[in-house]
């Protein structure tokens, strides 16, 4: 096992160790209390200036995984550590953040991502994991928005319930240490709303969501190796100019994505899917699938699990490319 990999589980195995003590203390002690739950918050979410360097601490151990059946059956466990946690410790910014992510990664690639490639006899089952998945977006959205809240009182309704003016200027007070916490709020508003297209409160948040990604894409567009190009790229793609999306700007965050990422297996194949099947366009189909299959998983170990599972997709549309084309 690698030394970065080790790292990680490491981490998660102080974790599991100290958790039970730190529950153990007395509530009498509660200045020491307080420092031991800052001491375990701040291992188990690090912040935005920890993820850009070598060492990631805990989430190593699940993004260099190259099983992902492990990572899916290790991630509930997880999810409800951090979440209590974070009970525990309602005012640690960055835990609330890390929380967040986890909800929406877990949505994102074992339910809604999963689901995407049963069968059509398994429709019932489809929309059982895709109404979990949305619970999961929205859990992760508002914990991530608790963050903004606390570091910026007044986020949520300048952001989504006041004039553009309003928006642009608490916008501009935002630093690149917010990244993190812009970016996984508005991930999880637009993945809920790819689910929940005609819900109301799902379309409402999308302008300010959209502002939010937008920004974060602004502050640090390097935010893991250019994840949030490639997410505003599946949205400008698949939502319309009245929305805020158009294929002119998908093309723009499509090249960003690949300028930063250097051409992940995920973005080839959202490509793939969101631009060569409505333009019925199979030559690209099957060049950016072969794209997305010729990447070694092991060449960057920060991102096999989410390289893992592109492949997963990619070899999915392939086997149902009939599906997709008219012959």
């Amino acid at each position: 096992m690698n030394k970065i990999k080790t790292r990680g589980y490491s981490y998660l195995l102080q974790v599991f160790f100290i958790i039970p003590i730190l529950w153990g203390i007395s509530a009498t002690s509660c200045s020491i209390r307080k420092m031991a739950l800052n001491s375990v918050s701040d291992m188990l979410a690090p912040g935005i200036e920890a993820e850009a360097k070598e060492s990631r601490g805990a989430m190593f151990a699940f993004t260099s995984e190259n099983d992902p059946e492990l990572v899916a059956d290790a991630f509930p466990v997880i999810l409800k550590v951090y979440e209590g946690m974070m009970f525990e410790n309602p005012e640690h910014s960055e835990l609330a953040v890390m929380t967040g992510q986890l909800y929406i990664m877990y949505g994102n690639a074992f339910l809604q991502g999963q689901a995407e490639m049963y069968p059509p006899n398994m429709i019932k089952e489809q929309n059982h994991q895709y109404t979990r998945a949305s619970n999961f977006f929205k859990r992760g959205r508002s914990y991530s928005l608790n963050a903004l809240e606390m570091n910026h009182p007044g986020f949520y309704e300048a952001v989504f319930q006041t004039a553009g003016d309003a928006r642009s200027a608490m916008m501009d007070k935002m630093k690149k240490e917010d990244t993190g916490a812009l970016f996984w709020a508005a991930s999880g508003a637009l993945a809920d709303f790819s689910l929940n297209p005609l819900d109301a409160e799902a379309i409402d948040s999308v302008e300010g969501s959209v502002a939010m990604m937008e920004k974060a894409a602004e502050l640090y567009p390097e935010y893991f190796n250019g994840i949030i190009w490639e997410t505003l790229f599946t949205f400008y793609s698949a939502a319309p100019d009245f929305m805020g999306g158009g294929m002119e700007k998908a093309e723009t965050a499509y090249e960003k994505a690949l300028e930063i990422g250097g051409g992940s297996a995920s973005l080839y194949t959202a490509y793939a899917k969101n631009i060569c099947i409505p333009a019925q366009d199979i030559e690209g189909f099957l060049e950016a699938l072969d794209k997305a299959l010729a990447i070694n998983p092991d060449e960057n170990i920060s991102s096999r699990l989410m390289t893992v599972l592109a492949q997963q997709k990619a070899r999915w549309l392939l086997d149902n490319k009939g599906t997709f084309f008219l012959e």
